[in-house]
């Protein structure tokens, strides 16, 4: 399954929340697909293509069932199973220039972390998407609270 993690720009958190996912996802794994260096911080799958990214993918897809995927341009893609919209609030206009795709990416989202949003509504947009997965609801909820934590960070 393909979790992918986009945003409205920089510092609405989505390292922190694939990272979070990766937590709760039994046998999952983690890649960046972006410009620059790789971080030495953070884990080492880093993708500065599209392509480079769908041949790491095609690579570790029958080892992981989940691959959780942090990237504004895959989303884009169609390609995913899962995508995840996470928007930014009036405190960090300062420090983050907004995308000016923001509008696009929040459409195509499964799942949006806006001031709107609420765990109830990923939870049940989680089920659905993940129907005939075996993922527990317990998992499924664990995720909710993950978005909702991430939503409280930026919007309280």
């Amino acid at each position: 399954m393909l979790w992918v993690i986009c945003g409205a720009g920089r510092f609405v958190g989505k390292t922190m929340v694939a990272h979070k996912l990766c937590r709760v996802l039994d046998e999952s794994i983690y890649v960046k697909c972006g410009h620059g260096e790789a971080n030495p911080a953070k884990p080492k799958n880093f993708c500065r293509t599209l392509d480079e990214l769908s041949q790491f993918i095609d690579a570790v897809s029958n080892i992981n069932p989940h691959i959780v995927i942090e990237s504004n341009a895959y989303a884009k893609t169609g390609k995913a199973d899962i995508v995840i919209f996470l928007d930014g609030a009036a405190p960090f206009a300062n420090q983050t220039c907004f995308r000016a795709d923001r509008e696009a990416l929040c459409e195509l989202a499964d799942l949006t972390v806006t001031i709107d949003d609420g765990f109830e509504n990923w939870l049940e947009v989680l089920s659905k998407k993940t129907h005939g997965l075996a993922l527990e609801t317990e998992v499924l909820r664990e995720i909710s609270w993950i978005l909702d934590e991430q939503r409280q960070f930026l919007f309280e």
